[in-house]
């Protein structure tokens, strides 16, 4: 037997049931506490939106992703100033190609942070709509058992 001849059956079953629930205009219970429960798990609840932390770690990443690597010759010897002045003139070249590889990889980061909070943002609105639409819907419902 193969497995499409198999499903057939079941298929029909499942189509009887549904098609009588429909007419009956009711759901089993049991159909609908199973779902409510399976999705409780992705529920995020307002106070709990993801999105405003998220944009808030960006901002802190874009402040944070600015590095000098030029540091200050100041001292407190003046006799040292120029010293200091000569070691940064040294290590300018490297270091400031280091750093520049650097801060193209932080901004690299930060664009896929700003990808992700986009497509957060987007999803929790339209959880949002989702959950308008199940309250539509479970309203519905318990006014065709009435």
């Amino acid at each position: 037997m193969n497995e499409q001849s198999e499903i057939g059956p079941v298929l029909e079953e499942v189509r009887a049931r549904a098609s009588a629930w429909k007419k009956a205009n009711r759901l089993p219970d049991t159909l609908t506490e199973s779902i409510d429960e399976r999705s409780r798990r992705f529920h995020v609840r307002s106070s709990q939106r993801a999105i405003g932390r998220l944009r808030d770690v960006i901002r802190q990443a874009e402040r944070l992703s600015f590095i000098d690597h030029r540091v200050s010759t100041a001292s407190r010897h003046s006799m040292l100033v120029p010293v200091k002045r000569g070691v940064r003139k040294m290590a300018d070249w490297y270091v400031g190609a280091v750093v520049a590889q650097v801060r193209d990889f932080l901004g690299a980061d930060i664009q896929a942070l700003r990808v992700v909070a986009d497509a957060v943002d987007s999803l929790e609105r339209r959880i949002d709509d989702l959950d308008a639409t199940v309250e539509r819907l479970r309203a519905d419902v318990e006014r065709g058992r009435e």
